[in-house]
């Protein structure tokens, strides 16, 4: 994905107008490719302590579980409305359940007020729990930035920026 992204970048363009069309385009893509591979990194985070994730009470597995699915369907969303197969809702977020990153946050903290109470090592290394956390949050931020430009991308320059993409079904 990331070589298509080269070469596209590196296409000369003529026209100023198409200069501007394709810069707007450069930086969605730019996003996206990010944005893939932050899910990608949340994704091998997840697998590598997926013991430590497993060992946490079902409650806070389930608050996590929820906050991953919610950013992936909003990424999901967001690279379907990319290629028109989904127009654009501005009341996407509204209508499926939106998880606070604060709630994530107490749930970190809380543990690790839990962790200096007892002494033992017994259940989640604090320093795992605190690396899915963190990769959950910056997948967040990415995927938020890629829906404040996938909106502006479509809605305030619809005219010019049209994408021609092929989708074959095998």
């Amino acid at each position: 994905m990331s070589s298509y992204y080269e070469l596209y970048r590196e296409e000369r363009t003529f026209l100023r107008r198409t200069k501007i069309s394709k810069s707007r385009k450069i930086a969605v893509y730019r996003q996206m490719i990010l944005c893939s591979q932050k899910g990608y990194e949340l994704l091998k985070i997840l697998h590598r302590y997926e013991n430590d994730f497993l060992q946490l009470p079902p409650d806070k597995q389930e608050l996590i579980r929820r906050q991953i699915d919610y950013l992936t369907d909003t990424h999901e969303q967001l690279l379907l409305t990319y290629i028109d197969k989904v127009s654009v809702d501005l009341n996407y977020a509204e209508k499926h359940f939106s998880q606070d990153p604060k709630d994530l946050m107490k749930l970190f903290l809380n543990e690790m007020e839990e962790f200096d109470k007892v002494d033992e090592d017994v259940g989640i290394d604090q320093y795992h729990l605190m690396r899915i956390i963190a990769c959950i949050f910056a997948y967040q931020e990415t995927v938020d930035y890629l829906e404040k430009l996938m909106h502006s991308f479509k809605l305030r320059h619809n005219e010019e920026n049209k994408i021609d993409i092929d989708v074959h079904e095998s």
